[in-house]
């Protein structure tokens, strides 16, 4: 036994002086690490200073004395070791024998104990471990294998003695080949592990690179594909041939995938991981999943890229490749076109659902054979060949020539023609028809399709759907992520549970509701001052389609309108969360916000976009919004009221969402991947009726909006539809729990009866609440206000007087005011452009909402339907607003003037002329 294996045995190795080791004595309660231990001549020397015999040190090791010593020992001829036998003395007159050497200083490096690795079957048991150590004066890794044994020392055997060798991550594996899953094979446990984080499923066999085995096989028997990544060197691509070639004949498919051309920042010796570190974990993500699709399967043919690349080229009839160069064959010889090799590897279209567009992927090599970068051109850069030197630089060079860029047009398309793959790169999230089958996507694949590549921009990569970043997210179990999700009521008040579970539900039915014209026509609002945790409700709510925290939103109110415009769009059947409407005291910022706001309303709202024209005047595509908006703010933006119509408000208070041990164990296995999970299942159940939902929704959308409008009487239209639509959500929720085995029928109804409470009731809130918004209610109001801080006046005709008062307005006795047109309703815009705010109507527009509250009435003298009407004051008649004073001042405040107008009588000059001409609601 070697030193290094011995001291792996024992507990607190340090290093001490000469070559000597300080370490825990197993045979006492050592506490002071009392044990000696160096490497002598022979074999392992050991002595320990608390006086434990060496026998009784090695037998809590599980050793023996001959395993101290470096060799097999050797039996003599009378039963002794030939270690052990004496040297016979030298004779007479021999020469002194030379002085035993003192030991060597630290001869062997220490070797510092990292991790272990467990490897188990199928069913999860543990068979032996992977124990990982570090050299610590060269800095190198190495290996060693142990196995389970209650018997020895510390429980473990430092072989693997009887041990059946095993992939790592075994039951993973196992699972992921029943579901038709991608399994990736890796060099090490570390990387595999790396993957496993980020939502794959991915395997390595013990010992690394060169220590394949063809009994794993079995393991992996019938898998739909195993993608091989190996480390970036010579080695490691020789180890991914190996495997290749070894599970080829077994699965459905094979692919080596060359992280380089993902990861141009790949170091020598670079794995999986190190790609992880050096991107941003999603984009490191989204660029594996583009390398799969861009990599061509592996068919048995062990020649490189380059190799394939060369008789492609000789395919082409009068072209070669010679020197690695491009070249056309001529009678003298073969004239080179260009100092590079170029093989187009894809042609990858980008589909969004509007449009398509085209990209060319394309691999190179300098002319000594060295790789170049993999490049991504526009369909419509390819012809003019300017993309050679726009991205390879001066590694690639055209010859000179006037027809030498048409024949390297030519030659590269035909090669091309051969050795392209075409794919299709989808870059929204939600429903779409692949192949004649429904199938959700999200960021890297689609449920209900295979093969699918999805990528979308960098903001967007958290959408996801397959456990990203949640280790045994394939362990949970559908009823138990239902539960979770269904726990949201008791971490907040179900004020907000309710209408934000059925905006989240409802999301993933737009397409549905889309194709019969009912889509979606409002906007969640959460509204709440500072620390009612808001954006914490947002992101636990946003978490059942991917990751997300309260950081993490995908858009907020200091985002550009543009922005926020085009990821509305790429999120199609989820949620997109804009969060933080904050009071600012920019004017000027808080009417950007106040805009975005507004936009959001209209496009949400309408499910359309605003036409817009390109530096060209030609009209631009345009981009709806395809999902639904949740928005957070402090406060409710000072849009219009037709706006604020477009939202259903929830309000948050104080205490509704409590910092509790509930609201972070939420918040943990919404990071575990129970949320997602929960909305996995909601979408699989969905496929099964994908092709009845449109009518089936259909019919449930009239039949609750009819219900709605019964509950909700003398509220706008978009209220009840608000309700219809947030209550399918729901309804849907709560069926597909009951599927799961989580709800009863019975608990459903209960369910659902208590949500229509819920809703209607704070919809019934929002319309009263909106009433004061209303801009006739606004013009009232600041009337009122104006003339209580005498910033306006009006002379009052019961107390007489002919003065005319500072800033005038107009006109009042004991029933109306007699407001001045233009002068009244430029002072309220004044004072609302002094608040930094805008008046939303026009005068026209006022007087017409004021007609329709009741509050004035058309002189019907007036063909026109004038809103003002005539008075007589001062000797002529004056066109005036008639506005009655309980609209203004308030019902007592009126009535108490009044008795003391009465009172008064002829004496404050004023002519009672009956109560008839009285409103009704002040006649006694």
């Amino acid at each position: 036994m070697d030193l290094r294996e011995f001291l792996s045995r024992l507990e607190g190795v340090k290093a001490g002086s000469g070559g000597e080791y300080i370490c825990k004595c197993p045979a006492h309660d050592d506490r002071t690490a009392s044990l000696c231990v160096r490497d002598g001549e022979k074999g392992i020397v050991l002595k320990c200073q608390a006086g434990c015999p060496t026998e009784a040190v090695l037998a809590q090791m599980g050793l023996k004395m001959r395993d101290l010593f470096h060799e097999p020992l050797r039996q003599g001829k009378q039963g002794q070791t030939a270690h052990s036998a004496r040297k016979p003395p030298a004779p007479p007159g021999s020469p002194p024998s030379p002085p035993i050497p003192a030991p060597k200083e630290a001869e062997k490096p220490r070797m510092t104990f990292i991790c272990a690795y467990d490897y188990r079957d199928e069913n999860g048991k543990l068979l032996y471990q992977a124990c990982r150590y570090i050299n610590e004066a060269s800095g190198k890794k190495t290996f060693r294998l142990r196995r389970p044994d209650a018997s020895a020392k510390g429980g473990w055997r430092y072989d693997k003695k009887g041990v059946r060798l095993v992939l790592y991550r075994l039951p993973e594996v196992a699972a992921a080949i029943r579901e038709g899953g991608t399994v990736y094979i890796v060099e090490g446990e570390k990387d595999a592990d790396t993957l496993a984080q980020n939502g794959h499923t991915a395997t390595t066999n013990a010992m690394g690179a060169g220590k394949w085995m063809d009994e794993y096989v079995a393991s992996l028997e019938g898998a739909a594909r195993i993608c091989i990544i190996p480390d970036n060197d010579d080695v490691g691509r020789e180890h991914a041939r190996t495997v290749a070639r070894s599970v080829y004949p077994h699965v459905k498919e094979v692919r080596i995938l060359d992280l380089k051309k993902a990861c141009p920042k790949l170091p020598e010796k670079g794995d999986i991981t190190d790609m992880f570190e050096i991107m941003e974990s999603a984009k490191a993500d989204a660029a594996l999943a583009r390398l799969i699709a861009e990599t061509a399967p592996y068919d048995g043919d062990d020649r490189s890229d380059y190799e394939k690349a060369v008789d492609y080229y000789n395919g082409v009839f009068g072209y070669c490749i010679e020197g690695g160069r491009i070249c056309q064959n001529h009678p003298d010889g073969a004239k080179p076109l260009g100092n590079f090799v170029a093989l187009p590897c894809a042609v990858v279209i980008s589909d969004d659902g509007a449009n398509r567009s085209k990209e060319m992927v394309i691999d190179g090599w300098r002319s000594d054979g060295k790789p170049l970068e993999r490049i991504r051109i526009k369909a419509n850069q390819y012809s003019a060949m300017a993309w050679v030197s726009d991205n390879w630089d001066f590694d690639a060079n055209i010859m000179p020539g006037s027809a030498t860029r048409d024949r390297l047009r030519y030659v590269i398309g035909e090669v091309g023609r051969m050795s392209a793959k075409h794919i299709v790169e989808y870059d929204h999230t939600g429903w779409r028809r692949i192949n004649g089958k429904w199938a959700f996507l999200y960021q890297g694949g689609a449920i209900g399709a295979e093969d699918v590549t999805v990528n979308l921009d960098s903001g967007l990569t958290r959408y996801r759907l397959d456990g990203s970043g949640a280790k045994e997210f394939g362990e949970i179990a559908y009823a138990d992520a239902a539960a979770v999700t269904m726990h949201f009521r008791d971490v907040m008040a179900e004020t907000i549970a309710i209408p934000l579970l059925s905006t989240i539900f409802l999301a993933p039915l737009r397409e549905f509701l889309d194709q019969t014209d009912i889509g979606p026509a409002y906007s969640l609002f959460l509204l709440g001052g500072t620390g009612t945790h808001k954006s914490t409700v947002a992101a636990l709510g946003l978490s059942h389609f991917g990751n997300f925290h309260y950081k993490s939103l995908p858009a907020n109110f200091g985002d550009t309108g543009n922005s926020i415009r085009k990821k509305a769009f790429l999120l199609k059947d989820v949620p997109i969360v804009v969060d933080d409407f904050h009071p600012v005291s920019s004017v000027q910022e808080r009417k950007t916000m106040e805009g975005i706001a507004q936009t959001l309303s209209r496009a949400f709202g309408d499910g359309a976009d605003r036409g817009r024209l390109g530096n060209n005047l030609t009209l631009q595509r345009a981009m709806p919004p395809r999902g639904i908006a949740i928005i957070s703010g402090e406060d409710e933006p000072g849009i219009t009221q037709s706006g604020l119509e477009r939202y259903y408000i929830v309000n948050l208070h104080k205490g509704d969402v409590q910092e509790s041990e509930e609201l972070t164990e939420m918040q943990e296995l919404a990071r575990k991947g129970y949320l997602q999970r929960c909305m996995q299942g909601y979408i699989k159940w969905l496929i099964k009726q994908v092709e009845q939902l449109p009518e089936m929704l259909h019919g449930m959308f009239l039949q609750y909006r009819a219900m709605a409008a019964d509950l909700t009487p003398n509220q706008h239209g978009r209220s009840r539809e608000m309700i219809a639509h947030m209550m399918i959500g729901y309804e849907l929720m709560l069926n597909y729990m009951r599927d799961v085995g989580l709800l009863s029928t019975e608990e459903c109804r209960t369910e659902s009866d208590r949500a229509w409470q819920i809703l209607v009731q704070g919809s019934r809130q929002q319309s009263e609440d909106l009433q004061a918004e209303r801009p006739s209610r606004m013009f009232l109001t600041a009337v009122g206000e104006l003339l209580v801080s005498h910033t306006a006046n009006v002379r009052d005709l019961v107390s007489g007087g002919d003065g005319i008062p500072k800033d005038m307005i107009g006109y009042c006795d004991a029933m109306f005011y007699y407001l001045l047109p233009n002068a009244a309703y430029r002072a309220v815009v004044k004072m609302f452009t002094d608040q930094g705010r805008a008046f939303p109507l026009t005068m026209r527009a006022l007087y017409k909402q004021l007609r329709e509250d009741g509050v004035i009435t058309s002189d019907t003298s007036d063909r026109g339907g004038a809103a003002t009407k005539g008075k007589w004051i001062d000797g002529r008649t004056q066109r005036l607003l008639w506005i009655p004073r309980a609209e203004i001042d308030g019902r007592k405040e009126v009535r108490e003037q009044m008795r003391m107008a009465f009172d008064g009588g002829a004496q404050d000059g004023f002519v009672e002329t009956g109560t008839e001409d009285l409103p009704e609601e002040f006649r006694e």
